[in-house]
């Protein structure tokens, strides 16, 4: 009878699989961290970029006052958009929500570590070199013309919503002048854009 013969790993071949792979677990689990981080980042900032933009439209199609305010469900709360916000019709325009004004949109706390600031300035138009300070109103409201309005009836400032998470106004993969923080600038005139671009960011007070 012929003796069989069995074949395997050696214990070398197994060590350098096992090396390999811890190589790139070690290369891959970071990429893929910021991978999520990013995508995160990403979302909340879309998504309250939305929140403006139909804040704006549904106060032309209406022609009424339309806030998007800071908070949860059914009263504003006037803070950190990272603790939810959601808009609303403001039928008296005062910029807080009464429970017989409807709610257009909601939106639940931000996911993960991302935090919010707001600051405002009285440049309009985002330029390189505006003078900023911290505004506590924790809304945005516009009139029947898209306009931006205080419910108090003084003329707003320009604001930024600066989004970032534990990473802080740092570059990323897409290039060093490009942050993996946003910043949500919105104009007096309530044009609204989304940011990337770190030295704008610093300009804007940086990271809360």
């Amino acid at each position: 009878m012929k003796a069989t013969t069995q074949s395997g790993f050696s214990l070398i071949e197994l060590t350098f699989v096992v090396v390999i792979a811890g190589l790139l677990l070690a290369i891959g689990i970071p990429n893929f961290r910021d991978f999520i981080r990013n995508s995160r980042n990403a979302a909340e900032s879309n998504d309250l970029l939305t929140g403006v933009n139909v804040a704006r439209s549904e106060a032309v199609k209406r022609r009424a006052a339309v806030t998007m305010c800071t908070g949860i469900p059914p009263a504003c709360d006037p803070g950190d958009y990272s603790d939810g916000w959601f808009v609303f019709v403001d039928t008296d325009g005062n910029g807080t929500r009464a429970l017989s004004e409807e709610i257009l949109r909601a939106h639940e706390p931000m996911a993960g570590s991302i935090a919010t600031r707001v600051v405002s300035t009285t440049d309009d138009e985002g330029d390189d070199s505006p003078d900023y300070d911290t505004d506590e109103d924790g809304y945005l409201s516009f009139g029947q013309n898209g306009f931006r309005r205080m419910g108090d009836g003084t003329l707003p400032a320009a604001v930024a919503i600066v989004l970032c998470d534990e990473r802080g106004n740092v570059p990323s993969s897409s290039g060093p002048d490009v942050s993996t923080a946003r910043a949500i600038e919105v104009s007096t005139a309530g044009r609204a854009v989304v940011t990337r671009d770190r030295d704008r960011i610093e300009i804007l007070g940086g990271c809360p």
